[in-house]
């Protein structure tokens, strides 16, 4: 349905929807019950590489980062399903993913970002104010991990580096060292293994490390 590559997918399993967004700006939203799209939104002004759905308020709510640096908010399903909720400036540059969370300690529901500006931002997603702007890496941040049960951030970023960050006090708790840009990260917390991927710059495969 897409004319050119898709950036991004997420499911939302009470619609039992799935989102998808790429680079004809569009999302599309497809039935996996019928198993075709059936709605599609013209999202953005550029190619769109993140995307996240949740929903409040009994709506469904879709978030999309585009390669400009620009999230949006959009509420496709509802009365005014062709409404732009919210444009903002986020990143100066490609926003690489996008979370929805639940922060017991802020007491709301918050919207963590990361981008090739090198920046990890915290947001209220009532307002979309910004809460929090980390910049705690050197170089592209590419991917993150939430606990929410402990308020704790990890993240990991092309200038070789994990960082594990307090959402509480944003203190930085810890912090490894690996030899090649680091592209995504898993905390399996049950086993307390830290998983990512890394490229080397002479070959196209992926590392595994276990920390």
């Amino acid at each position: 349905g897409h004319e050119g590559w898709v950036g991004y997918l997420s499911y939302n399993a009470k619609f039992n929807l799935l989102c998808s967004g790429g680079s004809d700006r569009r999302v599309r939203i497809w039935s996996l019950e019928k198993g075709c799209c059936v709605y599609c939104l013209n999202a953005t002004e550029s190619e769109i590489f993140s995307l996240e759905n949740g929903e409040w308020d009994n709506n469904l709510k879709i978030i999309v980062g585009d390669i400009r640096g620009k999230i949006y908010f959009y509420s496709p399903l509802c009365e005014e399903k062709d409404k732009k909720i919210i444009g903002h400036a986020a990143h100066q540059d490609k926003i690489l993913k996008l979370k929805l969370y639940k922060s017991k300690e802020k007491k709301k529901k918050i919207l963590i970002s990361c981008s090739n500006d090198r920046s990890i931002k915290i947001w209220n997603v009532k307002n979309m104010e910004l809460i929090k702007t980390l910049e705690i890496h050197t170089h592209f941040v590419t991917d993150f991990y939430f606990d929410e049960s402990t308020e704790t951030l990890l993240s990991c970023s092309f200038d070789h580096t994990i960082k594990m960050v307090s959402l509480k006090t944003y203190d930085t708790l810890a912090c490894w060292k690996e030899n090649h840009p680091l592209i995504n990260i898993i905390w399996l917390k049950i086993a307390n293994i830290l998983c990512t991927s890394s490229t080397a710059s002479n070959e196209f495969g992926i590392n595994l490390t276990y920390f």
